[in-house]
């Protein structure tokens, strides 16, 4: 049986992909064998209930209020601009 050049060329395209799918599976299911904790039917997650790594209610009596913030944070603000237009002016 006499193949030609393109035909060859063809079937060699296809083997190489088809030997690139079954690779990539195998090595995808490897993974997934090896490194999933839970291959015994338990999942970790639920031995260990969420928790939020910050209470977003527990600084809310500490956060400064009223004009003497607001003050403090607009002189801040103010000596920091004349800091740099005297940087930038020379």
């Amino acid at each position: 049986m006499i193949v030609s050049k393109t035909t060859w060329i063809w079937m060699t395209n296809r083997l190489e992909q088809l030997f690139a799918v079954v690779i990539t599976a195998g090595l995808v299911l490897g993974n997934f064998l090896l490194f999933t904790p839970w291959r015994n039917g338990k999942d970790p997650r639920q031995n260990h209930p969420r928790q939020p790594s910050y209470d977003l209610n527990s600084n809310r009596d500490k956060a400064p209020t009223g004009s003497a913030w607001l003050e403090k944070m607009e002189s801040h603000v103010i000596a920091s601009c004349s800091k740099t237009s005297s940087v930038l002016h020379g």
